[in-house]
Formats: C-alpha cells, sequence, structure tokens
C-alpha cells in the first residue's frame, strides 16, 4: 500500500481487515464496521489518505448533525457523531503507527460533545409486569440475570453449568482480557 495513493477508503478497509476484526471485541468491531461501511467511507472515500485535513472531518461532523442518516431521514446525535470521531481518530491513529501519514489530523478536530439525556429507568411494578410474562418463555432466566446482575450480552450467553453454585446461589464470570481490548 503506497500512502501517497492510497484513499482514505481504501485504508478504512484494510484497517478493519487487519487491526479491528483480529485485535477488537466482536461487539467494537461490529460497530466500527458499521460507522465505516455507512457513514465514513460514502463521505469520505476518495480523499487521499495523506492529503486529509481537520476540515474535511468538521465538515463531515457538520454533515452528520445536520440530515447525516445514512437513509436521509434526519440527522444523526451529537452522541453518534462522536462515536464516529472515536471510530476515525482510532483509525488514523493506527495509520501514523504503521508510517501511512505524518500526523492524525483528527487531533486537531474536536468531536461533538454527547448529549446528557435524562434517563428513563423501570419502576418496581413494571419490572415486576416484564418477568412475570417472560417467565412462559425459555429465557426467563436469562432475562432475570440481566436485570439483576448486571451482566453483559456477551457473558450472559457464555455461561455453563460449570460457572454456577446453586447451593450458595452464585454465578462466576470470568473476564477474558483478550475481549477487554476493545
Amino acid at each position: 500500500m503506497q500512502p501517497s495513493k492510497t484513499t482514505l477508503g481504501e485504508y478504512l478497509e484494510k484497517w478493519l481487515n487487519e487491526y479491528v476484526r483480529p485485535n477488537l471485541a466482536p461487539r467494537t468491531a461490529e460497530c466500527y464496521e458499521s460507522i465505516v461501511r455507512c457513514h465514513l467511507v460514502p463521505a469520505l472515500r476518495n480523499i487521499p489518505l495523506t492529503q486529509l485535513k481537520p476540515e474535511h472531518l468538521q465538515r463531515y461532523y457538520y454533515k452528520k448533525l445536520s440530515g447525516g442518516r445514512y437513509d436521509c431521514k434526519g440527522d444523526l446525535s451529537r452522541t453518534t457523531v462522536s462515536h464516529h470521531h472515536t471510530c476515525l481518530h482510532r483509525a488514523l491513529k493506527m495509520a501514523l503507527k504503521w508510517g501511512l501519514i505524518s500526523r492524525n489530523p483528527a487531533d486537531a478536530v474536536t468531536s461533538p460533545h454527547p448529549q446528557r439525556s435524562e434517563i428513563n429507568t423501570v419502576n418496581e411494578d413494571d419490572l415486576h409486569t416484564f418477568l412475570e410474562s417472560a417467565q412462559k418463555t425459555l429465557f426467563y432466566v436469562l432475562f432475570y440475570l440481566a436485570l439483576f446482575t448486571g451482566m453483559r450480552r456477551s457473558e450472559l450467553l457464555a455461561i455453563r453449568w460449570s460457572d454456577m453454585d446453586l447451593l450458595l446461589c452464585q454465578v462466576h464470570i470470568e473476564v477474558d482480557p483478550i475481549s477487554r481490548t476493545g
């Protein structure tokens, strides 16, 4: 890959294949791939990697905040555009490490600050109603564990019988250090 001729689109594809998929947690890789394929590549694909400037990124963020959904039906939130910035910043940081660029243009751009929104939580009555209706399904135990332990989806789905101590009513979760690098 010749840095002077490589476009941002070509580089992002290489980054996904050679860095993201082998090194990041599956959910993180899935998220980055979606951002790259649905948003970054369609908007910035033809810019040569070595000629990418902060103003390209700032303009991209502005466009995404004002009508940037890929289905053209509205704006993206500041939180979502902030995720795009994080993804692009990480990709360009790796390009810098690989010697493809001399500086990271994303360092010179301020990402939109995520909006703080009110968190709607489930009240006790709703929780009991949900669990009561879930009791009739095969997923009752999974829902119960998720609601009362705060376990992640991947942790819930990885539980084995050997992880459970039914006598002490405990579940043992072993954290895989490789999956936490995302």
